[in-house]
This record gives C-alpha cells, structure tokens and sequence, in this order.
C-alpha cells in the first residue's frame, strides 16, 4: 500500500508541475522552480522511506497515522507549487533567506536524529517492531531534549519552503493541519513507548519537551 501511494504521489505531482508550466508559461523561474520540486520530493521520499532500518518498511503495517501524514505533507506541498504558479507572487530575499535558514535547519536536524537512531530508524510507530534488533530508549543526540525531533523537522521543512517561496496559504495550512496531524502521530508514539519501555520511558519524558526544546536537563 505504502508503495502504491507513493509511486501516485510522484505520477500526480509530475501532472500537477506539466499542467501548471503548460497553463502558465509566464511565470517567471517556473522551470527551476519545478526541477528543485521534482528533486526535493525524490530526496525526501528517499530518505524518509528507504533510508528506514525496518523489515518490509514499505508494507502497510497498520500504522495509519504514517499514510495522514504523508499525504497532508504532500497536500501542503502542492499547494506551495499551486500557489506559485497560479499567484505568481514576486519573490522577497529577506523571506528567501529566512525560509532557507528554516529549511536547512530541518535537514540537519533530521540527520542528526537518524544517525543518532542508527539501527533503530523506523517509519512505523505503532504494532509490533519490524526491526532487526532489539529496542532500546534512545535518549542522546537531539533526543537527550525533545522527543520527537524528525516530526519537529518535517513541520520546519514545509514552513521554510513556503516562506521561501511566499506560499502563505501553505504556511496556513502547515500551521492549523500539519502540525496537529505530527502531534497525534507523536502521541500514538508515546502510546507505543510506554508499552515498550514503562516506567524508563515515563522518567524520560519528564526530563524532556515534545517538539520544542523549551525544558533541558541538567549537564
């Protein structure tokens, strides 16, 4: 299922870039603008489902939270592409610059946290584990602040492009639906580590915030 979703994830956004650079010619960068598209999306296909430690990653294992949020953060791209070329707003530097600041800090972020997952990256939050090893509480690296860093990086990924390309209808849109679809994906993974871990995981999560580092434990 997961892999029939993506392959109509890349058919319709190819469909969406071919039917906007036919239908409006004029925009200026359109041609760059959909080849960085077009490249963002296969790097974050990549690395979000096959870079994944996980047995049989790319089959439905019951986790639905995993299908919402990569359709809402497929939704809430081709809104930023719907919006550039159908407002065909003129680009601000100091919201380019601000916006790939976000957007790099997103990607690094979201490095830091796989490696320092290592074997235990997973995309399947909820059932039994489809890992090769055994669990342990991960608690280093981004993870010794907040416990849901890679969710955290996927909300600042959409934010930075759409302030990059002055998309404010998808920022409205990452704000009042992506973000609370990545809170309750968080919170069915809490659901799960408190089954795996008890009372570790419990202590864990009063030494550290959700998403936003606003609490630090004491060196």
């Amino acid at each position: 299922m997961i892999k029939y979703l993506l392959v109509s994830m890349v058919v319709a956004l190819t469909g969406l870039l071919y039917f906007l650079n036919v239908g409006y010619p004029n925009v200026e960068g359109r041609i760059i603008f959909s080849l960085f598209v077009v490249f963002v999306s296969l790097i974050k296909i990549w690395e979000s489902f096959y870079t994944s430690k996980e047995k049989e990653a790319l089959k439905y294992h019951g986790d639905w939270t995993l299908v919402l949020t990569a359709l809402l953060y497929f939704t809430a791209g081709a809104i930023i592409v719907l919006e550039f070329f159908t407002i065909n707003r003129k680009l601000d530097w100091s919201f380019i610059i601000i916006g790939s600041v976000i957007f790099l800090t997103a990607i690094f972020l979201r490095r830091w946290s796989i490696k320092t997952l290592g074997n235990q990256w997973a995309i399947h939050v909820t059932g039994s584990s489809k890992l090769n090893n055994g669990l342990v509480l991960v608690t280093t690296g981004p993870y010794k602040y907040v416990r849901h860093p890679i969710y955290t990086s996927y909300i600042l990924d959409l934010v930075g492009l759409a302030v990059i390309f002055s998309a404010f209808y998808a920022l409205i849109f990452v704000i009042i639906i992506n973000v609370p679809s990545y809170i309750l994906r968080s919170l069915f993974e809490e659901k799960s580590a408190f089954k795996r871990f008890g009372q570790q995981y419990s202590e864990y999560k009063n030494k550290t915030s959700f998403m936003i580092p606003l609490k630090f434990t004491i060196l």
